[in-house]
């Protein structure tokens, strides 16, 4: 029997309207599925994409990607804006509520953890999907949670919705770049800079005007429930196959020349954005005595700023290249961090976080441009991998940096943001510098 006949087929729509979501698995004929199979180099493949089987288009791809990142920024800034109003209205503790909070950081990391093996049966579009139902979930739960433990079980519902969402627009994005030949990813993931200053003024509006937590947070998920229905309508770009022998391994992306270094220069631009999101305005109202709403606009602020930096890190790779882009962020950074801690003005602090928001803005999109440069038909194990440091940096930061503080201050603690700008620096001038020596 000739391969297609002890193989299944790929599952496929030739029309986007009909079939929307297309679930796409790649798997052995033992187990009574068809699969297409191929040789190639002595390996058998399976061809993982809808679009291999339907063809796309690269501009509405585009504008689906950027949406997902978008409406992943509009979710972040309502929620930063309402939790206040919801602690209050539950009588929820801060403790407890920040305990509450490791239920998404959980879930998520356990999600983007087994992202790459979803993926190898799984078109990313599909995924987005998913995550884009399971986002509307958990706001429509949070809107009408009357306890703590409904909460929490929104809050893990969050977390799942995260990792599918995040994991499946950054693969598109990658593979929109390889496919497209085009670089676009720092414009894509300026979006959700764009959507968290909208959705966090749009909610601040809300209150002010009189709306009740629930009816933005009610608001929000109609928002998503509009991109979902485009993700149902538009192709994603197609993904690599999916090789027997390595799909959903991470060994691959971990041996690649440079990745290494890459994956430590995301690490610690993690690291500052967690300490700007979570510490930066408690040093301003606590240590320099900032308003209510200086420290609001500081916030503001510094994701403004990223939103620049990530046009403007577009440029400057074009003209300079990655490592430039790289060495000019942690440079910033490093110079912000220092503005911060030295600064004893609220003017001069808000100053450095902005700063800090344009060195920190291209870092992640310019070390997924790199990556996937050297690792074209790895995007689904480069998105685990890079995902899963991370969601694990963002969960261990805060805390770090809280006990720290606890230990001395808040001042001293915050001495790891140039600390980091610095690492980047070194990364990027010698490891990065010493691989592009040897090419």
């Amino acid at each position: 029997m000739s391969w297609v006949g002890r193989g299944a087929a790929i599952l496929s729509v030739r029309r986007n309207w009909r079939r929307p979501f297309l679930l796409t698995f790649c798997t052995a004929a033992r187990e009574g599925r068809r699969t297409v199979m191929r040789r190639d180099r002595g390996e058998r493949a399976c061809v993982n994409s809808e679009a291999a089987a339907r063809g796309w288009r690269p501009g509405p791809a585009f504008g689906l990607i950027l949406g997902h990142f978008a409406i992943f920024g509009v979710v972040a800034g309502v929620r930063g804006v309402v939790w206040a109003e919801l602690v209050d209205a539950l009588r929820i503790g801060t403790g407890a509520f920040g305990s509450a909070q490791l239920a998404a950081s959980f879930v998520s990391v356990a999600v983007v953890t087994a992202y790459a093996r979803l993926a190898a049966r799984i078109n990313p579009r599909s995924i987005a999907g998913g995550g884009l139902v399971l986002m509307t979930i958990a706001m429509l739960w949070l809107a009408w949670a009357g306890s703590f433990a409904m909460v929490v079980v929104a809050l893990a519902v969050f977390g799942a919705s995260t990792g599918l969402l995040d994991g499946a627009m950054i693969q598109g994005s990658v593979d929109w770049e390889r496919a497209a030949k085009r670089a676009r990813m720092n414009v894509m993931h300026a979006g959700f800079s764009v959507g968290a200053v909208g959705g966090a003024i749009a909610a601040g509006l809300g209150l002010a005007l009189g709306a009740d937590y629930p009816t933005l947070l009610i608001g929000a998920a109609m928002l998503v429930v509009v991109v979902l229905i485009a993700t149902a309508l538009i192709a994603y770009p197609p993904s690599g196959p999916v090789s027997s022998g390595s799909g959903g391994s991470w060994r691959p992306v971990l041996a690649a020349p440079g990745i290494g270094a890459l994956i430590g220069i995301v690490v610690w631009s993690i690291v500052v954005e967690s300490i700007v999101f979570v510490w930066a305005v408690i040093y301003l109202r606590d240590d320099l005595g900032a308003s209510a709403a200086a420290g609001g606009a500081s916030f503001a602020l510094f994701n403004a700023t990223m939103f620049a930096g990530r046009m403007l890190n577009s440029l400057l790779v074009l003209r300079l290249g990655e490592r430039a882009s790289l060495l000019v962020s942690g440079a910033g950074i490093a110079l912000s961090g220092l503005l911060l801690v030295a600064s004893h003005s609220v003017p001069l602090a808000m100053l450095a976080l902005a700063l800090a928001g344009l060195g920190v803005a291209g870092i992640f999109p310019t070390v997924m441009s790199a990556a996937a440069g050297r690792l074209p038909d790895y995007s689904r194990e480069l998105t685990t991998v890079v995902m899963t440091v991370t969601y694990i940096a963002f969960m261990i930061t805060p805390p770090a940096i809280g006990w720290l503080a606890e230990l001395s201050s808040l001042r001293t603690a915050l001495l790891l943001l140039p600390g980091s700008g610095l690492i980047i620096v070194w990364l990027a001038a010698q490891r990065l510098g010493r691989l592009a020596s040897t090419d």
